[in-house]
């Protein structure tokens, strides 16, 4: 009997992220190896996590920012659920 895979830790950022130099597709492991990508920096994952929130606490602690970003929210989810209402009607 095989043990039952353990779970992945979730993270903020389970989505590939992209390179900015590449500007189209996911980083991808071994791109110096195959000579795919000229940029060789390394950035670790808790890097990258630490300066995405570190700019949202900093872009969220206006509260202008706040009051724009519930009211964008709020007419994208009036928005769509007009448009499941229309859906439904036809």
């Amino acid at each position: 009997m095989r043990p039952a895979p353990r779970e992945q830790k979730k993270t903020p950022f389970d989505r590939p992220l992209l390179c900015g130099l590449k500007s189209r597709g996911p980083i991808t492991v071994g791109f110096r190896e195959s000579g795919t990508c000229s940029n060789g920096r390394k950035v670790s994952r808790s890097a990258i996590e630490a300066l995405v929130f570190e700019g949202l606490r900093d872009e969220l602690a206006h509260p202008e920012a706040i009051a724009e970003y519930v009211k964008t929210y709020n007419e994208e989810r009036r928005r769509l659920a007009g448009k499941t209402a229309t859906a439904k009607n036809t």
